[in-house]
């Protein structure tokens, strides 16, 4: 006899036997955490699961999981599919969860958050010193942000560069307040990556206006006009096309 395979399963069965496992055997994950992250927790340590619903101005967050061990949280979710927006949701999960766990401190609102220029905190005296050492700094952060440009617009979701660099010079501006060579050329840097980032916006807009106004001199109807461009590039176009008729 020949066994049929099952395909009347769809890809959230993954989802529903980790969030199984997580409900009922939560102990598994830290294996998985000591993996991930070069920890020794043993199997038995306590661990407390936080909640993983937010409300974000954009809607309702609902993450796989979130797990507090000696005073660290991590973060897991479970994806059985490609899914090029991954990077961009898990940023979003944890500014909600530093939110989150926001406390008060006096006048201060302290924020748990895993911000990359933190890792330098206790050398940021040196580099503000050391040319080299901040040149390799500035580097750094320019492949960030180039890497983030590339992530964002793989996604559709390029309009959040501006927001998303704009926080991290914030942060970058306030850790180094008593560095000013560093702060100096951490600002400059941020300025020169804006302006090119403008500059490409605005050109590759120009030069979608200009093939929207070709299509629309050629006659593509305003069904297939929509299918490619925005409203306000076709908008744009038409004004330009009526220049040549």
């Amino acid at each position: 006899m020949v066994r049929r395979k099952n395909t009347d399963f769809s890809s959230t069965i993954f989802d529903d036997v980790y969030r199984t496992i997580i409900s009922r055997m939560p102990q598994f994950i830290i294996p998985v955490i000591n993996d991930a992250f070069g920890t020794r927790y043993p199997m038995d340590i306590e661990f407390e699961q936080l909640k993983n619903e937010f409300y974000s101005k954009n809607g309702k967050l609902v993450s796989d999981s979130i797990f507090l061990i000696k005073g660290h949280i991590y973060h897991a979710e479970c994806q059985s599919n490609p899914d090029n927006t991954m990077a961009i949701r898990m940023f979003e999960y944890g500014m909600e969860i530093a939110l989150e766990r926001a406390r008060k401190n006096k006048d201060y609102l302290h924020v748990d958050l895993p911000f990359y220029v933190l890792r330098y905190e206790k050398e940021l005296e040196t580099i503000d010193k050391d040319r080299k050492r901040l040149d390799e700094l500035l580097k750094e952060y320019t492949g960030i942000c180039s890497k983030l440009e590339k992530v964002l617009e793989d996604n559709g979701s390029s309009e959040l560069y501006n927001d998303l660099v704009g926080c991290i010079m914030e942060i970058m501006d306030y850790v180094l307040r008593t560095h000013k060579n560093a702060r100096k050329e951490i600002n400059e840097m941020g300025g020169k990556v804006l302006e090119t980032y403008t500059e490409k916006t605005e050109k590759r807009a120009r030069k979608e206006i200009h093939a929207a106004a070709k299509d629309i001199r050629n006659g593509l109807s305003s069904v297939e006009l929509k299918k490619k461009y925005s409203a306000e590039t076709i908008r744009v176009a038409k004004s330009i096309a009526q220049l040549f008729t």
